[in-house]
């Protein structure tokens, strides 16, 4: 939009002014002559619509297409180990081909259009000419020589100028989808952002043996009172008056079938979507008054799949750069990664790659691990952080969750029920409320239970 737009506005403007002059000139020898080109206008006026209505839309669709070549191809780059390994190879090739040639043909249409157009154009051109040289030879010895040859000089211009007007026209306005597109992420409604900050938190919170404010939330309590939310408003509810109480410090398990609402709850949780009804109490305060910058800054959260940016892994650990370097070391022996980074040499200024592609996905998980023990936030939420790894990882980084949060609030979405056996409680999620909830062993012990059922067909039980 910065490059390509300007400079197809100023080919524009230049082409239009230019055909502008020539119609005035060619039609110096009379005014006759500009009579006669205005039903000739009128058709290339109704030939420019109806082309630019399916340019418009073969252009589209090229876009849409386009995409695919350029996703997998980078796919098919990154993964070349693998697909070789899986002699994959005439697979790949097969699919490129196929994602080539969808593109290759829009591709192909658009020009056999712009074709079309040029063509259509060529013959009101030649015609244009002909009423010119018609009218010159017609009125002989009436129009001079040299008024003559200025007109027929011009029409052979004016031709060249309208056809680079039309095309002018075509291509400013698939530029022109750059704006639309903008115009509309503008239109989409922000976040609200209004609410209590942490200072206006922590002036009512008690302070600490220190004498020092504490941070919100200081304990890391959560209560959930006849919670409901949907996702858009003419959407069905997916949580439907969830009551739910986790104490401080208590690891709470949160298990489920597919579509239950577990994740849903953490949706909630950081506020990604206004709730229908009810509420979200943290350490008593009502999250719907926080200002929503400050309540997810408050909470930590460490995802299925680890996400890393690239540069610097001081700048993926803390980046904000609120901690000093022995702060960040510390977090890092606790997650075990220290000695791998003395080791490799670069420390804190390792070079991460996009995505964390230089580094195993239990090294790139354990990182985020590390990331939200940075915040030292008292409620973490885990959403099955192991599910990607091997047995040896799984197990090294369970440790490291169990040992390194284990004065925090933790509540851990389960995709494997073996996962948060350990936990204090579990609360297992049905169509959207709270089925059950309680310590794993008083679930098990009931053989009726929607967790004993999970837990049997797991093979945990």
């Amino acid at each position: 939009m910065d490059t390509t737009l300007p400079q197809e506005y100023q080919l524009l403007l230049q082409n239009a002014s230019l055909a502008l002059g020539a119609l005035i000139v060619s039609a110096f020898a009379s005014y006759w002559i500009g009579v006669a080109y205005i039903p000739v206008f009128i058709i290339f006026l109704y030939i420019g619509q109806y082309f630019k209505k399916s340019s418009s839309e073969i252009k589209r669709l090229e876009g849409v297409t386009r995409t695919p070549v350029y996703n997998l191809f980078s796919e098919t780059l990154s993964g070349l180990s693998t697909i070789r390994a899986f002699r994959m190879e005439d697979s790949f090739i097969e699919q490129n081909r196929r994602v080539v040639d969808a593109n290759s043909n829009l591709y192909f249409t658009y020009w056999a259009a712009s074709r079309w157009l040029a063509t259509r154009l060529d013959l009101l051109s030649v015609l244009i000419i002909f009423v010119v040289t018609l009218y010159l030879v017609a009125t002989a010895g009436s129009v001079g020589s040299l008024t003559s040859a200025l007109s027929l000089t011009y029409s052979l211009m004016l031709t060249s100028a309208v056809q680079w007007v039309m095309r002018s026209v075509d291509r400013t306005d698939n530029a022109m989808t750059s704006v639309e597109r903008l115009l509309y992420f503008r239109q989409i409604e922000s976040e609200d952002t209004a609410g209590k900050i942490i200072d206006e938190l922590t002036a009512r919170d008690p302070q600490s043996t220190g004498g020092t404010p504490r941070s919100w939330p200081s304990r890391g309590t959560i209560r959930c009172d006849q919670l409901c939310l949907r996702y858009r408003p003419e959407l069905r509810l997916v949580l439907k008056g969830v009551d739910l109480d986790v104490a401080a410090g208590e690891k709470v398990g949160i298990c489920g079938r597919t579509g239950a609402g577990k994740s849903s709850l953490m949706v909630a949780l950081f506020r990604i979507c206004d709730f229908d009804s009810g509420r979200v109490l943290i350490d008593d305060v009502d999250i719907s008054s926080v200002n929503l910058r400050e309540l997810r800054r408050s909470l930590a959260i460490i995802p299925q799949d680890p996400v890393l940016f690239s540069g610097p892994l001081r700048d993926n650990l803390d980046p904000f750069h609120e901690y000093a370097d022995a702060r960040i070391w510390r977090v890092l022996q606790q997650v075990h990664m220290a000695d791998s980074l003395r080791r490799w040499g670069a420390g804190l200024n390792l070079e991460v790659a996009e995505g964390g592609d230089n580094l195993s996905v239990g090294q790139r998980q354990l990182l985020c691990i590390g990331r939200a023990l940075l915040k030292d936030s008292k409620v973490v939420v885990l959403d099955e952080a192991t599910a990607n790894v091997d047995t040896a990882t799984d197990a090294l980084i369970q440790t490291t969750i169990q040992h390194t949060f284990e004065e925090k609030t933790v509540l851990t979405i389960a995709h494997r029920i073996n996962t948060i056996m350990h936990c204090d409680k579990i609360a297992v999620m049905d169509a959207g409320r709270v089925a059950e909830f309680g310590s794993s062993s008083e679930l098990l012990a009931r053989p009726q239970s929607v967790f004993a059922a999970l837990a049997k067909r797991s093979g945990t039980a």
